[in-house]
């Protein structure tokens, strides 16, 4: 986005260096054009940058900046997936829960799994064999909920 705002920039400074391509002649062109340049690869460094961060964060292991161990989320979230009615299955595999729930028929069940990550503040994402459910945003907000509740509850505004 920002590179589009500054290429627009750049063609209408552009456009206004050919329309007075007398009064600063060729070699104002150049730097222009050289500063045009510049700019662009400084932007595109910090988003190459931005982007190896954000996917060093995604891919390496959570570890929480609130205190808690390990072994008291896989706690909370066991104990707040299983609070669900339909859930019947949960196992916590450092900072991913995988869950299975049963259909609201009966006859069958699905899996989701939560993806939790704890950078700034705890957050997640998930993937669903059934789209159409609810039930993996609702479980993952109660684990982050009772994660908030636990800190604040243990850590006296220390976490």
């Amino acid at each position: 986005m920002i590179v589009d705002i500054l290429l627009f920039i750049f063609t209408i400074l552009l456009s206004i260096v050919f329309s007075f391509i007398d009064i600063i002649g060729f070699r104002g062109i150049f730097v222009l054009i050289g500063l045009g340049a510049i700019a662009i690869a400084i932007n595109d460094r910090k988003e190459k940058n931005k982007y190896k961060e954000e996917e060093k964060k995604a891919n390496g292991p959570c570890t929480f900046s609130n205190g808690i161990t390990q072994q008291q989320f896989a706690k909370i979230a066991e104990r707040e997936a299983k609070s669900v009615k339909r859930v019947k299955k949960v196992e916590v595999d450092w900072s991913t829960v995988h869950v299975t729930v049963q259909s609201q028929s009966k006859l069958s069940s699905w899996k989701f799994s939560l993806y939790f990550n704890d950078y700034i503040y705890l957050s997640y994402n998930w993937y669903s064999e059934n789209d159409d459910s609810l039930i993996p945003k609702y479980v993952g907000d109660k684990i982050v909920n009772a994660v908030e509740e636990w800190k604040e509850s243990h850590c006296n505004g220390i976490c």
